[in-house]
């Protein structure tokens, strides 16, 4: 994934309460379950990706 692109997903979960982060954590865990069962594992990936970085949010740990 590209910095821009990074620092994007950074600020948008960075701007997510506590309820947003929850959702966004059951959706993308969803999705990504989804994509693993059908086969798209590079798509599975981009998704874990994502998802990491909403559960160092809700964790409250430091995300690189």
């Amino acid at each position: 994934m590209d910095d821009i692109t990074s620092s994007t997903i950074d600020d948008a979960v960075a701007a997510m309460t506590d309820v947003e982060l929850d959702r966004a954590i059951r959706a993308l865990t969803l999705r990504q379950r989804s994509l693993l069962l059908g086969g798209d594992l590079d798509t599975a990936w981009a998704v874990t990706e994502d998802l990491e970085r909403c559960l160092a949010a809700r964790c409250g740990m430091p995300r690189a």
